[in-house]
C-alpha cells in the first residue's frame, strides 16, 4: 500500500475518532432533549464505531509495518542488483580481454605456420625442378 492511501486512511480515522469524541461529550454532558431508548441506540453505535475505529487502526499498523518491510526487501535487492550488475561488467571485461588474447594468438600461430611455408617453399621448388 503506497503513502498516500496510508495518509488518507489515518485522515480518515482521524476525523472519526473526533467525531466519536464530540458525540461522547455531548452524551456525557447529558442531552436533555434524546429520549433515553434513542440515547442507548446512539451509545450502541457508538460502541460499534469504536470498535470499527480500533480495528481499524490495527489493521494500518500492520500495513505500516508491511510497507516498511517491503521497504527494507526493496532496498536489499536494490543492492544485490548493483552487485550482480557490476559483477557482471567485470566478467563482461575479462571475456573481451580473453578473447583479444585468443585472437591474437591464432594470429601469432597463423604468421609461424605462414613463415614456415615461405621457408620450405623454395626447397620444394628447387625439388621439384630437379
Amino acid at each position: 500500500m503506497d503513502e498516500a492511501a496510508l495518509a488518507g486512511f489515518e485522515a480518515r480515522a482521524a476525523d472519526a475518532e473526533r467525531r466519536i469524541a464530540a458525540v461522547e461529550s455531548r452524551l456525557a454532558a447529558g442531552s436533555t432533549t434524546a429520549s433515553t431508548s434513542a440515547s442507548s441506540s446512539t451509545v450502541d453505535g457508538l460502541k460499534q464505531l469504536r470498535s470499527l475505529l480500533v480495528k481499524a487502526k490495527a489493521e494500518q499498523l500492520k500495513l505500516e509495518e508491511k510497507s516498511a518491510e517491503m521497504k527494507a526487501e526493496n532496498e536489499a535487492l536494490r543492492k544485490e542488483l548493483q552487485q550482480a550488475t557490476s559483477k557482471a561488467a567485470k566478467l563482461q571485461y575479462r571475456v573481451e580481454h580473453l578473447k583479444d588474447a585468443v585472437r591474437l594468438k591464432s594470429f601469432t600461430q597463423m604468421r609461424i605456420k605462414w613463415s614456415h611455408v615461405q621457408a620450405v617453399l623454395p626447397l620444394s621448388r628447387a625439388i621439384s625442378s630437379l
